[in-house]
């Protein structure tokens, strides 16, 4: 009795045997099968830190909104800068620190009017939702209608692209409707990196754009 019970462990560990090396036979099979060497080499395609930019027509804004209607064949004057109507008195130093974009002021140019507040957005259409905003240029001159004083920052920096891009050469500016509001609740940028981290001058340029596009 004693010796078929030895026989049978004896058989019990050769099988277990068998099995483990068929295992190891298989796993390095998919080990040699498999070529990381391939992932790491891939291409990478990478945008500047600000986003792409996007080029409706010589009308470059970034990041793009929600709703832009042109009529570049109207144009408004604003070559002697902006007369500015501000109805809350928020933005006047923001203006003047985007001087050197265009947006200069002036008591003789044509008039930018910049308000905010639930009543008078929802009179505008604009969403009800913090960060909408919407951009108005036509005869009459230049309207920004923030539901809130975040909504109306968003409109001015919009504005500030419309009068960069290449479509407002000499300060022409193309008659326009753009709506906007925010997908999100928050804004921001992640960094995480599968390859080379930002240069430090790319990470500086992140640094200018948030200033510039974040409120």
């Amino acid at each position: 009795m004693k010796t078929n019970g030895l026989k049978t462990i004896n058989r019990a560990l050769i099988a277990i045997a068998v099995a483990a090396l068929c295992s190891t036979a298989n796993v390095q099979a998919q080990d040699s099968d498999f070529d990381l060497s391939s992932q790491r080499s891939e291409k990478q395609e990478v945008d500047p830190v600000d986003g792409q930019r996007i080029d409706h027509n010589g009308l470059v804004i970034n990041p793009t909104p929600q709703s832009i209607k042109v009529a570049p064949e109207n144009r408004l004057d604003a070559s002697q800068g902006f007369s500015l109507a501000d109805a809350q008195k928020r933005f006047g130093a923001q203006i003047g620190a985007l001087a050197s974009s265009g947006l200069k002021l002036n008591a003789k140019g044509v008039k930018l009017s910049i308000d905010f507040g639930a009543k008078i957005a929802k009179k505008a259409g604009v969403k009800e939702l913090s960060g909408a905003y919407s951009l108005v240029i036509d005869k009459k001159g230049v309207t920004i209608t923030g539901y809130d004083e975040r909504g109306a920052f968003y409109g001015l920096q919009t504005l500030r692209q419309v009068v960069e891009s290449p479509i407002a050469e000499g300060a022409k500016l193309p008659y326009l409707t753009v709506d906007d509001y925010p997908t999100l609740p928050d804004r921001g940028v992640v960094e995480g990196f599968y390859g080379t981290p930002w240069s430090h001058e790319v990470s500086q340029s992140r640094i200018d754009f948030d200033g510039r596009c974040q409120h």
